[in-house]
């Protein structure tokens, strides 16, 4: 043993700093996860025995010839390292990479991201084997959406003289059924898409969006996709359930709602429950919070749950039931809300009166006000055929999948509190 030899010692006088690869095809590179033993593993790949002289190279005196016990003198754990076996064990090493201090660790497990990546190309397999036709849809847009409750994110486009704002989508769904107007049939995209003030266990201001349309036809298809979908990523259940929102509120709150139930029988039903309503002024508002607390934590079963025909000021871009119900389901499985469908609305004029709607609810909330997308109003002018479609969440339907609670544990770089 070189009693001299240290780790700052070689790499500040005998180590070439940050060397290429060695030439060759017979290496075995990966991060140093232990030195000990006469063993050397490295992060991921397995274990090997070590000669008792190493040559350790580069340097400036050629390869170095170390025993073992200086070689764990001048390696260390989450060195990037690359070496060759003489025999089946360890005779040479490079180090490639000094960990000079420790590597920053991301919540995401490698398997989780590598079975995020296989879980993304089933999907994608799943589509194109039913004739679907992937698009791709911009990232800036003049109009992400008129949702009332939604924040948005923007930003701004500068050439010359001029000035323009730009958002990030909340959904590419305005741009999705532009692209049916123009005569596709069966489309899908899987994107990031943009939520700014969202932030939980759940919810990532950047999260992945599939999205998928089906021109001449209705909710009852997009559902049948929906169930073979999850069959098909690998989703187990013995059978599926389906209710609509009124049943919810009979079985869990013993409320009758009805397409013209009023703000005071809700607030009354919110009072009697001893939920606090004061603050609240919009219908929406005492709707969402009786069925957020009363009724969404018992949503929680292991087979799917679709839950259909919403109150008609929920029907957003749907289209209305004979009977006055937001024609439109949401799927929920495991105790998450995974996907939001519609049978998508096609009147311009009704919808354009909805989105100036949402416009002044958003006024209203003082939230920022982005242009209506008058381009969409002009297809839907144009003629766009009726049409079924749904915005599901990648990530989502993924931990459930896999038994994950946090959405951080998915996302190789999330955004934390």
């Amino acid at each position: 043993m070189n009693r001299s030899m240290t780790r700052e010692h070689f790499l500040e006088k005998i180590w070439t700093r940050y060397p290429a690869m060695p030439e060759g095809e017979d290496w075995i590179s990966g991060r140093l996860s232990s030195l000990s033993a006469q063993t050397l593993s490295i992060e991921g790949l397995g274990e090997w025995t070590v000669h008792a002289q190493v040559l350790l190279g580069p340097s400036y005196q050629g390869e170095l010839a170390l025993g073992f016990k200086d070689l764990c003198l001048c390696l260390k754990h989450n060195d990037w390292l690359t070496f060759r076996l003489v025999q089946g064990a360890v005779q040479e090493i490079f180090l490639l990479a000094p960990a000079l201090t420790e590597p920053p660790r991301t919540r995401v497990a490698q398997c989780h991201q590598q079975k995020w990546m296989q879980f993304l190309s089933r999907v994608r397999e799943f589509f194109v084997s039913k004739g679907f036709q992937e698009v791709q849809t911009p990232t800036l847009v003049t109009c992400p959406g008129t949702e009332p409750f939604l924040d948005l994110f923007s930003t701004e486009f500068k050439v010359g003289s001029r000035q323009q704002k730009f958002y990030l989508p909340t959904s590419p769904e305005l741009h999705l059924k532009k692209i049916l107007a123009l005569g596709q049939r069966q489309i899908f995209e899987m994107r990031p898409c943009f939520r700014n003030g969202e932030i939980s266990e759940r919810h990532q201001p950047e999260f992945w969006m599939l999205e998928w349309y089906r021109a001449f036809s209705n909710l009852e298809q997009i559902l049948q996709d929906t169930l073979h979908l999850l069959e098909f990523v690998g989703a187990e259940f013995e059978t599926w359930d389906r209710k609509s929102m009124a049943q919810l509120f009979q079985e869990h709150l013993d409320f009758s709602l009805t397409p013209t139930t009023s703000m005071g029988e809700l607030i009354a039903l919110a009072q009697k429950l001893g939920l606090q309503v004061e603050k609240y002024e919009l219908w929406d508002d005492v709707f969402y919070l009786l069925f957020v607390e009363k009724i969404e934590p018992f949503l929680n079963s292991k087979n799917p749950l679709i839950v259909d025909r919403y109150p008609p000021s929920q029907a957003a871009l749907a289209r209305l039931t004979p009977d006055g119900w937001g024609d439109r389901f949401e799927l929920y499985w495991k105790g998450f809300e995974i996907a939001n469908a519609f049978h998508e609305l096609n009147d311009p004029q009704i919808q354009k009166q909805r989105f100036e709607k949402d416009l002044q609810q958003k006024r209203d909330l003082k939230k920022e006000i982005p242009p209506l997308d008058t381009e969409f109003i002009h297809m839907l002018e144009s003629g766009m055929p009726p049409s079924g479609g749904i915005a599901l969440g990648l990530e989502r339907l993924f931990m459930a999948l896999h038994g994950i609670e946090r959405i951080e544990e998915v996302k190789m770089f999330p955004i934390s509190l």
